[in-house]
């Protein structure tokens, strides 16, 4: 991602308790991987996406919040890590709930 510093990932309560997460990490294109969608429709009409699973994680609590980044389910700290690598940029922030409260700033 051009000229981001950091990143904040909200909603994460919402892909909670939902099993595993499939990420689209790449497009198959007559053959080629390719790791960008496609500009040209033409193009993007043969794309397949190519995904990676990750397993899922269970309900958050508020008091995850409070105790901050650590107390996270390793699932979850392991999908930010992967966000992070796949945009190589660091996640700041990190919202796990529709509250302001429900904030954690790593």
């Amino acid at each position: 991602v051009n000229g981001l510093t950091e990143i904040a990932l909200t909603k994460l309560d919402i892909l909670s308790d939902n099993g595993d997460l499939s990420v689209c990490t790449a497009y198959n294109i007559d053959g080629q991987l390719e790791q960008e969608m496609p500009a040209s429709l033409h193009r993007f009409r043969s794309a397949e996406p190519v995904y990676q699973t990750l397993p899922g994680w269970g309900q958050l609590s508020d008091d995850m919040t409070e105790k901050g980044y650590e107390s996270l389910p390793e699932n979850l700290r392991n999908y930010v890590k992967f966000i992070e690598d796949q945009v190589s940029c660091p996640v700041s922030i990190i919202s796990i709930g529709p509250e302001r409260s429900q904030t954690i700033i790593r």
